[in-house]
């Protein structure tokens, strides 16, 4: 009895000891750089066990956008944002799994069981049951996780990276929409001007003053004019989608972009440019890329 007590008290502790030991640990993520860092960004939960839903501050906008509102609604909203994200979270599960012991292992054995006469069922039946639980040497845990966290950390890298893509490419799409706004303005401006000149032509023609030669000409231009309209309309539209994919949405509801293309900046010195390049994610996840490869090896 005694025996079997031990037995009992040391698979409870091995059981204890493989599944609650706790860690202190990062969330994974950079230091955000400084462009957009001031605007809120999607982060997958850190409690698994909450459902996930979409982001409640992204709501589908139907007034005029800035350039600014673009850009807050993209960084919360953008799926392949979000997937990063998810990436980060995956790798930090990961990384709590690597810190853990080995969990033990247990084995029953069970013979002569099933014979005749007095050995028939379980009578004769002898059991042997074996506890087995891997001991780690050398530093083989604290250096797996070690790999395991560093390598959480360059997800963290591919996720910054990530969200400085998608705050550039949803100024980019902002832009698109801006232009194509301008433009369409000026092709409907065209096309009006184009049916007041036909109008004139026509009237010059039934007067007898011009050639009807004349006004076919006119007719053309009115008709170029106005299939031109329609070609901005359609990439405006694409343009449009182009925008809302940017905080994942299929069908634009917003009324227009709001902006001033006119208005041009001057553009930093080269230097200072390059100085800056070292500090973007693509160049500084490489530490830590180095890092993981030392520690792995």
């Amino acid at each position: 009895m005694l025996h079997k007590r031990l037995f009992l008290a040391l698979l409870i502790g091995l059981l204890a000891a493989a599944g609650c030991a706790r860690y202190g640990r990062g969330n994974g993520y950079p230091e955000p750089r400084p462009l957009g860092s001031d605007l809120q960004v999607f982060q997958a939960p850190e409690k698994p066990e909450e459902p996930y839903e979409a982001d409640p501050r992204v709501e589908e906008p139907r007034g005029d956008l800035t350039l600014w509102d673009v850009l807050g609604l993209a960084l919360l909203g953008n799926p392949e944002l979000a997937g990063y994200s998810w990436g980060v979270r995956a790798a930090d599960a990961r990384a709590l799994q690597a810190k853990q012991i080995p969990n033990p292992e247990i084995e029953v054995e069970i013979e002569n069981f099933g014979g005749v006469g007095e050995a028939g069922g379980f009578d004769a039946a002898e059991t042997s049951l074996r506890l087995g639980q891997v001991l780690e040497i050398g530093g083989k845990r604290g250096k797996r996780t070690r790999v395991a966290l560093l390598k959480r950390d360059l997800e963290g890298w591919e996720y910054e990276a990530k969200r400085l893509d998608v705050f550039t490419e949803a100024t980019v799409a902002f832009i698109g929409v801006l232009a194509n706004q301008g433009r369409l303005e000026v092709a409907e401006e065209s096309f009006r001007l184009s049916e007041k000149v036909l109008e004139v032509v026509s009237e010059r023609v039934k007067a007898g003053k011009v050639s009807p030669l004349e006004e076919t000409r006119a007719g053309v231009e009115a008709a170029s004019a106005e299939i031109e309209v329609q070609r901005v309309r359609n990439e405006l539209e694409a343009s449009r989608r182009r925008l809302a994919a940017t905080w994942g949405s299929d069908k634009p509801l917003f009324a227009s972009a709001r902006g001033d293309l006119e208005r041009v900046e001057d553009l930093p010195s080269l230097d200072p440019l390059l100085g800056r390049a070292a500090y973007g994610p693509e160049i500084a996840r490489w530490a830590t890329e180095i890092e993981m490869l030392e520690a792995a090896v």
